[in-house]
């Protein structure tokens, strides 16, 4: 008998068969719609997947999350992730999840609200600190953006993206002196997304 488990996890890999980290909505269901042969379709089939994990398993919160990054309907979204959340109210990767598809949106405000609940309850989380340093810095608050994003480097100064970010911060600001540093301590720990702007500047 096929779980609740079983449509969700297929739905994920209908998803990351083509998903890429960055990219659109739109981006990603053209992709998708490759193989499916029309981008409306690829959607709907992704979303009968979730939507059958959760008639299966009425509290699936992860399925609910997913269903609203999908959904066209504001209204339906936000609801989508509100029942997320109350069936896993202390849930990091939700708030991540849900902060994040805002911020893709180029909703800034939601995405910081979303980041703000997620970081009451797990203050100590780089993840959530750090996004929250993009929505702020997208938000033209880099004062903000810095302050999260030099919290979530103390909490873990591995993460080689997050110098990527603050590098970014510093050129917004003007102080392009601290953003070569740290776009070179980015490439240090092997990242690659500074490449250019140190060619850019350097």
């Amino acid at each position: 008998m096929k779980t609740a488990q079983y449509y969700y996890n297929e739905a994920n890999k209908l998803r990351d068969d083509y998903l890429q980290f960055g990219i659109s909505d739109k981006e990603y269901f053209e992709a998708l719609s490759k193989f499916k042969g029309n981008a409306d379709e690829a959607k709907q089939e992704v979303i009968r997947l979730y939507e059958k994990a959760i008639e299966l398993n009425p509290n699936f919160a992860d399925a609910y999350a997913d269903l609203g990054c999908l959904c066209n309907n504001f209204n339906d979204r936000d609801e989508y992730f509100e029942k997320a959340l109350s069936i896993v109210p202390q849930n990091e990767i939700l708030y991540y999840k849900i902060g994040y598809h805002y911020l893709q949106l180029g909703e800034e405000e939601k995405s910081i609200t979303n980041f703000n609940r997620g970081i009451e309850l797990f203050p100590y989380s780089w993840m959530l600190l750090s996004f929250r340093a993009l929505a702020y810095s997208n938000d033209e608050k880099v004062e903000e953006a810095l302050v999260d994003i030099n919290k979530a480097i103390k909490l873990d100064p591995s993460r080689s993206h997050m110098y990527f970010y603050r590098g970014n911060f510093h050129e917004q600001k003007g102080d392009i002196k601290s953003a070569i540093k740290d776009w070179e301590k980015e490439k240090e720990l092997g990242g690659v997304s500074g490449t250019s702007k140190l060619e850019e500047y350097c």
